[in-house]
Parts: structure tokens; sequence; C-alpha cells
């Protein structure tokens, strides 16, 4: 039925009429891709001149299904453009007088509707912008963070490191070192305090303990130079027991060296001596004396020796043995006393 209306040129017009008529239409015409008009309703003069001028650049657009509207601003009517699906290649062509307050509205609707568009790509430029300003802040937040920790951290961290230093410098002997002190109420400057006092305590003990070996040394070259001089043999025990210091007589008269005696207990050094030894330790207010034979070097020796305690407030604080050799003395007496006898 559709293919013989659009055959039927006079009932092709009446229903475009009526059609026209019933949605209060002015202008209508149907009409196919080269132009041809099929129909045409009301005054279309005016659409007649648009059909060369205007439809042939958006029949591509309402071939494809959609409704072209078309309208101006220097005009009061609107006019559109759709295609017709059960006839092919064919196009309804439809005009209405609109009220030009209407136009103006609809100008402002559409002005509206582009600020809009434009907002909302201003909005995504505006968020964009915002998240970049938020991580730079984010990041010059960050670093100020960091670069404030890493201050607190070195004031932390000098006092001790400078504290390390010195304690190196203290281990490798340097007992002039120094740390800074701070403030009263720093517990980091009041540890830098007391290892101040330390290393001067530790600096002046160490003056008085050189001070002091300096003195021994001095006393004991001077006590090895005398007994050095004195023809009896003198030996200095601990009390332990142990030998210390035995003079260049005695180590003659033994017939032994000074290091195989030094430091040795006595009573195995010299085991003749030795009941001497604890005779002295028994009775430490009293002097053991008594004469020793003995034989070193394959010839006997008859010694004199004398052990003596050395006691400080009742305490043994060592041992003096004494012995001279008196091997001639006796074979003089032995000779006197047979010259005697005879």
């Amino acid at each position: 039925q559709a293919g013989e209306i659009r055959n039927d040129p006079v009932r092709l017009r009446q229903m475009l009429a009526t059609e026209a008529a019933i949605h209060d239409i002015p202008e209508a015409i149907v009409f196919q891709r080269d132009g041809t008009i099929l129909a045409r309703a009301g005054l279309t003069f005016s659409m007649e001149f648009d059909l060369l001028r205007d439809i042939p650049a958006n029949l591509d657009r309402a071939a494809q299904g959609e409704v072209v509207v078309l309208t101006k601003d220097d005009d009061e009517r609107v006019r559109a453009l759709i295609r017709l699906d059960r006839w092919v290649d064919t196009y309804l062509y439809v005009g209405r007088l609109v009220d030009a307050q209407v136009l103006v509205h609809a100008g402002q609707t559409r002005s509206a509707v582009a600020e809009y568009q434009r907002l909302e790509d201003e909005r995504s430029r505006i968020q964009i912008t915002f998240v970049l300003i938020y991580i730079v802040v984010a990041l010059l937040l960050l670093l100020a963070a960091v670069w404030v920790g890493l201050g607190f951290a070195s004031r932390l961290i000098n006092p001790v490191s400078t504290l390390i230093r010195a304690a190196e410098k203290v281990r490798g002997g340097d007992l002039g070192a120094r740390v800074p002190e701070g403030p009263a109420d720093d517990e980091l400057a009041s540890l830098g305090r007391a290892f101040n006092r330390m290393t001067s305590q530790l600096e002046s003990q160490r003056s008085e303990l050189m001070e002091a070996n300096q003195q021994l040394n001095t006393r004991r070259r001077f006590t090895e130079a005398v007994l050095s001089g004195v023809s009896s043999g003198v030996i200095g025990l601990d009390t332990d027991g142990n030998i210390n210091l035995p003079n260049r007589s005695a180590i003659q008269l033994l017939n032994v060296s000074a290091d195989s005696l030094i430091g040795e207990p006595f009573s195995q050094a010299v085991p003749e001596m030795a009941p001497l030894l604890a005779e002295a330790r028994e009775r430490p207010g009293r002097k053991a004396q008594a004469q020793v034979n003995m034989v070193r070097g394959a010839r006997p020796h008859v010694l004199m020796v004398r052990v003596t305690a050395d006691r400080k407030d009742d305490a043994i604080t060592g041992f003096v043995v004494t012995f001279d050799d008196v091997t001639e003395l006796v074979a003089a007496q032995r000779s006197a006393a047979w010259s005697d006898i005879a």
C-alpha cells in the first residue's frame, strides 16, 4: 500500500495535506534524494528554495536516521528533515512558524548548553590542575618533613658522633680529648660533661701513675746500684715467696742466670733454703738464720743464710733473703781447730 501511494501523486498530496493539517504544520514536502518533489502541502516556496541551498549538505545525516533540525537566527521558522523508512531515498521536509520568544529561549538554551559543556571541560582541566597542585604541595611537604627530620637527626647525631670520635682518641691514648658541653638541661650535654670529667680524671691519674712509676724506677735503679756493690747475696721475695729482685752477688753465688730466677718460686729455685723461708713465714717477728751447704758447679759451698719477713701493719708484704759464702772461713776455722789440737 505504501508503494501505491508513492506512485499516486494525488493520493500522496491528499495524505500529506491531511497529516499537515492534523499536526498543524503549514509547510511540508516529500521529495527524493535527486531533488524530485513527490508532494507538497501549504506554502512551500521558500522550502523549495532551501532544497537547493541547505538540504544537500544535510541529506547524509538524515539518511542515517537522524532528525535534522534547521534554524536561522534571522528567521522565525523551524524546519526539520527526516528520512521515510518505507520508501527508498525519500525524505520528508517540514517547516513551522515559531514565536520569536521561543527562538530566544532556544538560543539561550543552546548558549547555556554550550556554556555547560565549556564549564564541564573547564572542570576537568581544573580537577587535573588541582590534582597536580595537590601532588606538588604533598611533595613539598614531604621534602620539608624530610629536611626537618634530617636537621633534627643531625642535632641528635652530631653530639653522639663527636663523643664517639673523642672516645676513639681516648682509646688511642689521647686522654686530652674533650667534647663541647651544651646547655645544662640537655641529656647529651650531661653525657659530654661526664665524659670530660672522666677523661680529666684519667689524664690526672695517668700523670700520677707515670710519676709514681718513674719514682719506682728511680728507686729500683738506686736499690740495684746499692745491691750490686754489696758482696753478700740479696734476694727479694713477694708475699707468695716468688723471686722478684736478685742482686749480682746472689746470681754469682748461686751460679744461675737472672732470667731463670726472676718470677720463680724461691723454694724451687733454691730448695736448700726453703726451710728457712718456712720458718720466717711461721714466725715473722724473728729472723731465721742458719748455715746451708750447697753444691754449685761441682763445688761445695757453705752459705750463711738469713731470711727476714717484711711487715706492714702486722701483715707480711714480702721477704728478704741475704747470704754470704763462708766456705773459706769454715775451712780456716777447721784448720785452726786442727792446729790447736795438734
